[in-house]
Order: structure tokens, then sequence, then C-alpha cells
């Protein structure tokens, strides 16, 4: 290739990068996908507490899908 012709060639690439980069933080705005992770991650939070209480009030008691609570793992709170 001619290095007179990787210069467009290299700017453009950036720009679409830029570009998709912007319009994907716009789309999860719009669509409200970050909000809805965030509600997600809140409920599974709240659904393991729940789980951890049952379990802790009914020892002799756990669902049969779950084969042990010790896999149930509070997440990282930021």
């Amino acid at each position: 290739m001619d290095p007179q012709q990787d210069g467009p060639i290299i700017l453009g690439i950036l720009i679409a990068i830029i570009v998709f980069f912007l319009a994907r933080e716009f789309f999860c705005w719009y669509f409200k996908i970050n909000k809805m992770v965030t509600e997600l991650e809140e409920t599974n939070r709240l659904l393991r507490k729940l789980v951890n209480v049952q379990v802790k009030n009914h020892p002799d008691y756990l669902p049969e899908d779950i084969e042990n609570v010790d896999e149930i793992e509070e997440p990282p709170t930021s």
C-alpha cells in the first residue's frame, strides 16, 4: 500500500470506532440497559439473601436445585 493512502484509512477506522462507542452509550442510555443491569444485580443479591435466610431457618430443608448453599455467593458490592 502507498503510505499516502494509509492516513485516511486509519483516520476512518478511528472515527468509526469513536462513533460506535458513542452510539452504543446512547442506545444503552435510551433503552435503559444500564439501569436494567443494575436492577437485575440487586434482585439477584436479594434472592441470595432470601435463600440464605431460609436455609438458616430450616437447615434440614434445602431446595433440590441447590446442592450446596456455599455455591450461592454474595456479589461484590461496588
